[in-house]
């Protein structure tokens, strides 16, 4: 479901980065702190991290970095005709007191769902405990320090290895890593190699690159041309879940065009389930290293909602290291409709010979009483 936006403001806030105001009145939009919004404009769609509290449901604040481009140009402009918003998606949580043992390093814009937690803290008069490290290349690209000021559990840093160093004298601690690509890549090879164990990293959007896809490289390869002429929907994604390749079946469904897949993930039309059936999935493909079944629900790019039949896959290279991951997905709306309407029929068929039942013993026993 998406919502139209009524009005955008937005201001430079460092150098190179803006953060855009959008309101939205439509009382059927929510979202919880630590959550992402994807924006649409008509030059794209795309996701972003809320930088407001939660507090005020109808105001959302997202921060960009902005280099040349239609999509941003049109944020900067402070257009609202053709502007849309999603709800609240993703599951970072609010970190209550019992993230007290928890690091969130962050870089750049990044730092958007902690400005959130903070904001959504001091509104809602809520207890936080988390330790901070903000990392920016220099101090005209720092942003947000009238906000970060008075939190105590806070460093600011322009040396990644200093930050990080102070970070890791905890080697118990737990880490949540937040910022684009390069960034992720970075910190996570740095704590790895500082002898933090995988299992105390998280990730919110951009997860550690292994290695680079190169299974398309061979435009005439049998293996290519079978999955672009298979009728059923088939993707094949990096080990960060960004999309490599859609085959024409992929785009049916969706109704997104490969060229607005490419790089981005397959929740572009998902989102929709509880955070149990996600954490499962990753669980299954990506520590377990198994394959995922189970029925989702999506929603195409027209906002239709539709079942599907999910299958993921897990791809290792030969040393069985995961690079990636094939997807398929079978549309089961017209079979689950079949279903409820043969559950309704059954339904009303009991009720009426139960009726009917009814109806002769009732007969039967006016005749024993006439």
């Amino acid at each position: 479901m998406r919502f139209k936006i009524e009005t955008i403001k937005t201001i430079k806030i460092a150098d190179k980065t803006y953060e855009s105001t959008l309101t939205v009145s439509d009382e059927k939009f929510y979202f919880n702190s630590g959550q992402y919004i994807w924006v649409e404009n008509p030059f794209g769609k795309k996701a972003f991290s809320i930088a407001s509290s939660s507090a005020n449901q109808s105001e959302i604040k997202i921060i960009y970095r902005y280099e040349n481009g239609d999509f941003k140009d049109y944020l900067v402009r402070e257009k609202t005709n053709y502007l849309y918003v999603s709800r609240g998606k993703g599951f970072l949580r609010f970190p209550n007191i019992s993230f007290r043992n928890t690091t969130y390093i962050v870089g750049g814009v990044g730092i958007a769902p902690i400005i959130s937690f903070i904001e959504t803290a001091k509104d809602k008069k809520l207890k936080t405990n988390f330790n901070l490290i903000n990392i920016n290349t220099s101090k005209e690209k720092q942003f947000y320090l009238d906000k970060l000021g008075n939190y105590e559990n806070l460093l600011i840093d322009y040396s990644k290895d200093k930050a990080i160093s102070f970070a890791i004298k905890d080697k118990s601690a737990n880490f949540v890593v937040l910022g684009n690509q390069f960034f992720v890549d970075i910190v996570n090879n740095y704590l790895i190699n500082s002898g933090i164990s995988s299992s105390q990293i998280s990730f919110e959007e951009n997860y550690p690159s292994v290695y680079e896809l190169d299974l398309l490289s061979q435009s005439e390869s049998v293996f290519k041309l079978a999955v672009e002429q298979s009728v059923t929907h088939t993707i094949i994604t990096d080990v960060n879940g960004l999309i490599l390749y859609a085959n024409k079946a992929a785009e049916n469904m969706t109704g997104y065009p490969f060229e607005e897949m490419k790089g981005q993930t397959p929740r572009l039309w998902g989102g929709l389930m509880e955070q149990e059936v996600y954490t499962n999935m990753w669980k299954t493909i990506k520590i377990d290293k198994k394959p995922f079944i189970g029925e989702l629900t999506n929603v195409k790019k027209d906002g239709t909602t539709y079942q599907v039949k999910a299958s993921i896959s897990p791809i290792m290279n030969r040393d069985g290291v995961l690079i990636g991951y094939v997807a398929s997905e079978d549309d089961t709306t017209k079979e689950k409709e079949v279903e409820v309407e043969a559950r309704r029929l059954n339904e009303l068929t009991i009720d009426r010979e139960s009726k009917m039942v009814n109806l002769k013993a009732e007969i039967e026993r006016l005749k024993q009483n006439g």
